[in-house]
């Protein structure tokens, strides 16, 4: 602004009356432009100071600026939350009531701060002051620090957890001193989420015990050297050494019965210490050195592991709310991991081509690239070069070695001759399986329909779920799951939000099932194949997207037919969910029955629910419940004659009936009775075909 031009006028655009000045110049009002970043819904209060201190710079004071200012940040999902405020804004204080709005759509509540900050709160690749900040933050000063500082340091590696605990610094102190020894860790990745410790006094006094202890040893040792030192000045002969090398190895011919490491052939024998003792302490070695490479996008650190069965992104990386999913995976100790169903994530990793692959998203602490994904993009591992190599570009990507617990994640648990039998096939159990894309069978699916194609036009979409459904076609089209088609039929892509950040591309088919004839399919009975189940012993059961309940005589003959099955599966690309698979079981659940070589029951789970089951009070729920005993009517002699009391309310009844019943001395009678007589059920054998059949009138 010139020296003849005056100060701008208010930054929000109110006006005031300036008179020109005596030379004829007029001053120039100017608008000082907010720059507003877009809006945060994973952190509201932050965002909210942010923007509060831009206005503060442009001098707006205007509660309508303010107002319009924050509408033109939001994005349109987050304006579907806001949208009556929109329509019709409030005459006073606009801003305020849109702020106050979207606090309370999206802070996160109390319970889940809390829950946050004792269980799902890591590390990860965090320095341990910010992991401190953010916890201080969801603490919301409601913590005291003696508590706060205990939670803080079990989150540490324990390298830094030991030195820290023992200090009495303040927690600002503590969180520099963090930093900078965290800057040389080399850190440690666990794949399942261990009991977080909890240190008390008495853990403190073992620890200065243990610590004594090992300066005694210390002490022991260097005499040792000293005598041994001593012995070497003497003459011997080289074969009398040459033998004694011959009988033991190194660290026992060195420390003798204190030696905590032993290397084969050893004729070293200890009788406190079984052999079997030693190759088991061996094998249960903490932390191995592993390979780890960055994500130049989202510069997240992936640990690659050849000995995980497929690939897994933390679940704590992720700011939506996730539902538990039915599929487990298991950890190296055989420990459970908990699923919340898959993340399609696109990788640069530097080799000049993307990477798209569908990671599990399960309950770890690290990303972890596993064989599938080095399987599908030929990678290979060089841990002593620390990179990946790409065959196919020539390209590498250089990681960085470090030490880590054993993180390996299994599809398949177990040491049994059946499990054994899996890993010859692990691939049924895999959940990105490797099949080949053209399957060959002679099944074929066909929708018949009425009348002329059903067409639609394209959608437009916005800008972030184009780029989610180009990504999800991409994946599927190089996988073989979908291919390009000129066909007449055409339906719209509808795209639903998934959580809060991500989106899942769907079809809109209500066209196409206005005219498709529909398929009928009749609902799978047990009555069906249990004339099979006579004199057998051995049930499997494998869950698909059905279940299929097969059984054996002995196990010879079970595990053979178990492979002609599994072979079947690899042939025509079915996979199965090995956690909720049975194999060899004496006694199976299936279709709501338990199964055993005697013969069938009704599930006491479902009986339990039955016996629970309140007494209606409308038809409707009548007929509920009169469907769930009436499917184990064969358990029941003279169910018809029980239940004709209950029977007689749905005489001219209609469907979805609300009229109330007025129960009576006999109803209640076969109310009860009923439920007696199924937790009294018969045991039904299985129809044996070789038996003479005979009706038999009952008294």
């Amino acid at each position: 602004m010139s020296e003849k031009e005056g100060k701008s006028g208010n930054a929000d655009g109110d006006s005031e009356n300036l008179k020109p000045p005596q030379d004829g110049n007029f001053f120039s009002c100017s608008r000082i432009a907010v720059r507003v970043p877009a809006f945060w819904a994973n952190n509201v209060k932050l965002y909210f100071a942010q923007i509060e201190a831009n206005f503060r710079i442009a001098g707006i004071v205007s509660e309508q600026t303010k107002f319009d200012t924050l509408v033109a940040a939001l994005d349109p999902q987050t304006l579907t939350h806001v949208s009556d405020l929109l329509y019709t804004p409030p005459t006073d204080n606009p801003y305020n009531a849109l702020k106050n709005r979207l606090l309370s759509e999206f802070e996160v509540s109390q319970n889940k701060k809390v829950r946050t900050l004792l269980e799902d709160l890591d590390l990860g690749d965090r320095k341990p002051s910010l992991l401190l900040r953010q916890m201080q933050e969801l603490s919301e000063g409601l913590v005291g620090d003696a508590f706060l500082k205990n939670l803080w340091l079990n989150r540490l590696p324990v390298n830094i957890r030991t030195i820290l605990i023992i200090s009495s610094e303040s927690l600002s102190k503590l969180a520099e001193m963090a930093d900078r020894m965290h800057e040389y860790n080399l850190g440690e990745v666990a794949a399942v989420k261990a009991s977080k410790p909890e240190y008390c006094t008495s853990e403190l006094k073992e620890m200065k015990l243990q610590i004594s202890e090992l300066s005694k040893q210390i002490e022991t040792l260097n005499a040792r050297f000293a005598s041994l030192n001593a012995k070497k000045r003497h003459s011997r002969s080289r074969s009398e050494s040459r033998e004694r090398n011959k009988r033991l190895c190194f660290y026992h011919y060195k420390f003798g019965d204190r030696a905590h490491k032993c290397i084969k052939p050893c004729s070293f024998q200890n009788n406190d210490v079984k052999p079997s003792e030693i190759s088991v302490a061996s094998e249960t070695l903490v932390y191995s050195r592993r390979l780890y490479v960055q994500d130049r996008i989202t510069k997240t650190q992936f640990l690659v592991d050849t000995g995980s069965d497929v690939s897994c992104y933390p679940k704590s990386y992720l700011s939506e709310v996730l539902k538990l999913q039915g599929t487990t995976l298991f950890a190296a100790n055989g420990s459970h991991i908990k699923t919340f169903g898959s993340k399609l994530l696109s990788l640069d990793l530097g080799l000049q081509r993307k990477l798209q692959w569908p990671f599990v998203i399960a309950d770890i602490t690290k990303p972890i690239i596993g064989a599938d994904f080095l399987q599908q993009f030929g990678l290979l591992v060089d841990l002593k070069k620390r990179c990946l190599l790409d065959p196919i570009t020539n390209f590498k990507c250089m990681g960085r070695a470090g030490f880590s617990e054993i993180p390996n994640v299994k599809t398949i648990s177990g040491n049994s001759e059946y499990h054994e039998l899996l890993n010859r096939y692990k691939g049924i159990t895999k959940l990105n399986s490797t099949f080949p894309k053209a399957i060959k069978h002679n099944t074929l699916h066909f929708i018949p329909t009425s009348g002329p194609p059903v067409t639609a036009r394209a959608r437009r979409l916005h800008p972030a779920q184009l780029k989610v459904a180009k990504q999800e076609f991409e994946y599927m089209l190089e996988k073989g799951i979908c291919r390009p088609s000129r066909s007449n039929w055409a339906s719209p892509l509808h795209m639903v939000p998934k959580g809060s950040t991500d989106w899942r591309p769907t079809g809109d088919y209500r066209a196409l099932n206005r005219v498709t004839k529909q398929d009928k399919y009749p609902v799978p009975h047990l009555q069906d194949f249990s004339h099979y189940l006579k004199g057998k012993n051995i049930f499997q059961k494998l869950i698909l997207f059905v279940r299929i309940i097969k059984s054996r005589k002995d196990k010879t003959e079970h595990t053979q037919h178990l492979e002609q099955i599994f072979k079947r599966f690899v042939d025509f690309g079915i996979t199965i969910n090995e956690s909720k698979c049975e194999f060899g079981k004496p006694q199976v659940d299936f279709l709501g029955h338990t199964i055993n070589s005697e013969g069938i029951l009704p599930m006491s789970t479902k009986v339990k629910a039955i016996q629970e089951f309140p007494k209606p009070e409308t038809v409707s729920q009548l007929r509920s419940f009169l469907g769930m005993i009436n499917f184990y009517h064969r358990f029941i002699p003279k169910i018809a004659e029980i239940l004709a009391p209950l029977n007689a309310y749905l005489v001219g009844s209609k469907k979805r009936d609300k009229t109330k019943i007025k129960w009576n001395p006999e109803t209640d009678a076969s109310f009860d009775k009923i439920k007696k007589c199924l937790a009294d059920a018969t045991l039904l054998s299985h129809p044996s075909t070789d038996a003479k059949l005979a009706l038999v009138r009952l008294q």
